[in-house]
Order: C-alpha cells, then sequence, then structure tokens
C-alpha cells in the first residue's frame, strides 16, 4: 500500500470515529436533560424536555445504526437533532401572552426548521448551510468557552454546581467538533453548485488536457513505447477485438481521469478512451485512435510532454508529472 493509500485509510477511519463521537456527545447531552429533570428536578415543562431528550438519544442512535453511515450523514442526524430539539422547545413559548416570548419562539422555529432542512440534505449527500452552521457552531463555542470562564472566576458568586459544568463542557465540545467537520472536504465541496461544477469538470478532461492535467513518468513512458513495447501490458481474452490493454490515470487537482490504451487484433493503431471512472459500465467517454507517439526527448528520464498523432494529426499533449509532484502523491 502507498503512502497517499495508507493516509487516505486513516482519515477514513478517523472520520468514522468522529461520526461515533458526535453520536456519543449528542448521546450524551440526551441523558444530561433526562438527569435534570429526573435526578435533579431542573425542568419547566416535563414533557417538552422529555421529548427533546428523546430526539436527541434517538438521533445519536440512528447515527451509530446507520448502515449508510458517513460523515455527511452523521451531521445530517446530527442538524436534524437540534432542528427538531429546536422547534420542540419553543412550542411553550409560542403560547406566552407577552409578544417578546412569541417572537423569540417564532424566531427559534424558523432557524430550527432550517437546521431540519439542512439535515435532510446532509443525509442526501448534499452540504446546504455549511456557512451558517460554522458561523452558528463559532458563535455557541465562543458562549460556552466564556461561560466555563466565567464559571472558574465568579463560580462561588454565581453559585454554580457541577451539573451546569458538565452541560458546558459537553456543548463546548459539541461545537469545536461541528466546527472541525464543516471546514472537511465533503462540506466544503458537496453542495448542489460544487456538484454540478464538478461534473462539468469530469465532462472537460474527458476531452480536455488542461495544463495543471498530468501523468505519472513510468506512465508516460508506458504512452511513449506503446508501439514497441507492450511487455506491461494485460492480455485481454473475452471474445472481443482487443488483444492486450493497459489503464493509466491523469490527475489535476480533485478530477482525476483514466485513459485505456488498447490494441486490436489486426491493427496497428492504438484505440484509447479516455473517462472520468473505469467502474462499471462505461457510456459517456472520450474515444480515438492513434498512430504515433512523439515524446520532447529521447530520453525516458527527460522527456516532459508527449504529443499523440493520429494519420499526422495531432490529438492531444500530455505533460508529465514534474518529480517533486510525483513525491508528494507517492
Amino acid at each position: 500500500m502507498s503512502t497517499q493509500e495508507t493516509a487516505q485509510a486513516i482519515i477514513a477511519v478517523a472520520k468514522n470515529r468522529i461520526s461515533f463521537i458526535l453520536a456519543g456527545i449528542i448521546i450524551i447531552s440526551g441523558l444530561i436533560d433526562v438527569a435534570n429533570m429526573t435526578v435533579f428536578g431542573n425542568t419547566d415543562t416535563v414533557l417538552t424536555d422529555t421529548a427533546v431528550a428523546i430526539v436527541k438519544i434517538g438521533m445519536g442512535l440512528f447515527i451509530i445504526f446507520d448502515p449508510k453511515r458517513n460523515l455527511m450523514r452523521s451531521v445530517g442526524f446530527y442538524a436534524l437533532s437540534l432542528g427538531i430539539a429546536r422547534i420542540i422547545a419553543s412550542f411553550p413559548m409560542l403560547g406566552s401572552p407577552s409578544d417578546l416570548p412569541f417572537i423569540v419562539a417564532i424566531v427559534m422555529v424558523v432557524m430550527g426548521a432550517n437546521l431540519v432542512y439542512s439535515g435532510y440534505s446532509y443525509l442526501q449527500d448534499v452540504s446546504r448551510g455549511r456557512f451558517g452552521m460554522t458561523l452558528g457552531s463559532a458563535a455557541l463555542a465562543l458562549i460556552m468557552a466564556a461561560a466555563l470562564v466565567s464559571y472558574v472566576v465568579a463560580g462561588d458568586e454565581l453559585e454554580i454546581d457541577v451539573t451546569d459544568i458538565i452541560v458546558t463542557v459537553v456543548y463546548l465540545i459539541q461545537y469545536l467538533l461541528i466546527l472541525v467537520i464543516m471546514d472537511s472536504d465533503e462540506f466544503r465541496f458537496s453542495s448542489w453548485e460544487e456538484k454540478s461544477v464538478r461534473k462539468m469538470d469530469d465532462m472537460r478532461v474527458m476531452y480536455t488536457l488542461t495544463p495543471g492535467m498530468y501523468i505519472p513518468r513510468e506512465d508516460a513512458k508506458a504512452i511513449k513505447h506503446m508501439f514497441d513495447d507492450r511487455s506491461s501490458w494485460s492480455e485481454v481474452d473475452d471474445g472481443g477485438p482487443v488483444e492486450c490493454e493497459k489503464r493509466l490515470r491523469l490527475a489535476e487537482d480533485k478530477v482525476t481521469a483514466v485513459m485505456i490504451m488498447q490494441k486490436w487484433k489486426d491493427s496497428d493503431r492504438i484505440y484509447f478512451t479516455v473517462s472520468t471512472n473505469d467502474d462499471g459500465t462505461i457510456l459517456q467517454a472520450n474515444r480515438f485512435s492513434v498512430t504515433d507517439a512523439v515524446a520532447d526527448d529521447a530520453d525516458d528520464d527527460k522527456f516532459m510532454n508527449i504529443r499523440l498523432y493520429a494519420d499526422g494529426t495531432m490529438l492531444s499533449n500530455i505533460s508529465v508529472m514534474p518529480a517533486e509532484l510525483e513525491e508528494v502523491s507517492a
């Protein structure tokens, strides 16, 4: 396993652990609500507080037992728990005879509904409301941190008990964790707009090789010598026209493409298929044939570009990945 694959595996495990941590925090928050009601008697509306606790604990369990669990779906359940709990907690104020509590309740219900909608989007693997979640979590984290400082500085005067400190610490960890999660690639690059851009990029890389798209030197050598040395190619015996093939990968920032080179029986050409995904059935791809490949230097360790031709017409120019970039991606 390469260094990059190892790093990706570690990141995947870490993200899975974050989901469990998030679930644990939500469940603990719900259990604290239960303890406040049953042990300490700190409740004004038993029915409302019970419903809020059930929502928190239930969403935490959903995260743990979700068969399609990933970081975005976990945050989706988290946002649902926050939104639903906020709506439920606002119900008593909706019946207030005073205008101010009623207005606050309406605002809380709207914010809760927005969180519910964001949570539903996350469950569909679409990032929504990231800026609001980030800003809100940062503000609440600062408030919790300030509260903890005040407990330490003036704890005796404020008559703060242990329960208040535990609740504050749990909320602070919860908000800090959400800040970290909101800065991950899943949320920064998973909005509808970003997904549309990525789809357009996928279509573009099949037909256009931009200056920032490279191919590793070893793969470039395979292209350069595809007419005289196919020892590294895989034999194909599926009853079709393909005699052997070689699969290469192109990389440009977050966009990758696979280039499949094939030698057909009774043909001197090399047939190329360029697609953004070689898993499963390939429907949309750029297909062309090549009669010649010319590098800008005869030395296999020095050439930086290789051009593909078909009957004298240049089809594309492929750039070789610089050594420093290969070391980073290794």
